[in-house]
């Protein structure tokens, strides 16, 4: 990715990406980690940040917030 100026929309469909990638290599981290404060504390952030874009941004669907995040990343 390219840090060159990027429109409002794709700048969040990109957050949105990471955010999404790191919520999956969290969940792959939990289990051989037992119950983690760290974890489950950065899991528990990155979820609110999710539901939030996915609330207040109109293209949150088109760009892969089409489902619900606590019942893919239960808390």
């Amino acid at each position: 990715m390219s840090y060159k100026r990027l429109s409002p929309n794709k700048l969040l469909g990109y957050i949105t990406d990471v955010l999404l990638f790191t919520l999956e290599e969290i969940q792959e981290r939990i289990p051989e980690n037992g119950e983690n404060d760290f974890l489950c504390g950065e899991m528990t952030m990155i979820v609110d940040c999710l539901e939030l874009i996915q609330k207040h941004w109109k293209r949150a669907r088109k760009f892969g917030l089409n489902f619900e995040i606590e019942k893919k990343f239960p808390l």
